[in-house]
């Protein structure tokens, strides 16, 4: 029997359930980083009333990304894929939603800080699961798929919030 190396394997259901796994967290990102252009319509008239908590409610989320990116890539390697990215999206999803509950602009900073510590996670992780599980040959669509699912998720987050903005009279 001939054995078949790793690389000439084609597209399996597998590999088709990893790229969507994998993709679930960056989608989730592309969501989550678009949600403040929207989520300022209603911000504003609660404790952003000074261009500083703008600033500073807009970066959290950026400067959490910033620390999970570099911490993350260490843990990750020590700890295992797998296991990371479970908790890291739960992490995520968890301090995205009390972010979207939280009153005062210390607990949104704070939820928000701990949301991009997972999206910043994201990154290393799961480009690494696409890469490892696919073939050679059909490495980079797979990878581009991976990627554009940011995209995605953005567009989806905007086709949620528009309607709702509109119906709210938020664009006032």
């Amino acid at each position: 029997m001939e054995r078949v190396s790793f690389d000439q394997i084609g597209r399996t259901s597998k590999l088709e359930i990893i790229t969507i796994l994998s993709s679930m967290g960056v989608f989730m990102d592309g969501y989550a980083l678009s949600i403040f252009s929207t989520a300022n319509l209603y911000l504003r008239n609660t404790f952003l009333d000074k261009v500083i908590f703008v600033y500073l409610a807009a970066s959290s989320i950026y400067v959490g990304m910033f620390i999970g990116n570099l911490a993350f890539g260490r843990i990750t390697d020590s700890i295992g894929r797998r296991k990371i990215y479970t908790y890291y999206l739960v992490l995520t999803s968890l301090f995205l939603l009390l972010s979207g509950l939280s009153g005062t602009l210390a607990v949104f900073f704070a939820f928000q800080l701990i949301a991009g510590i997972g999206i910043g996670a994201d990154y290393p992780i799961s480009s690494s699961i696409q890469a490892e599980f696919s073939p050679r040959k059909s490495r980079g669509k797979y990878i581009v798929f991976n990627i554009f699912s940011w995209t995605l998720g953005s567009l989806v987050f905007y086709a949620v919030s528009i309607p709702l903005v509109i119906f709210r009279g938020g664009m006032a």
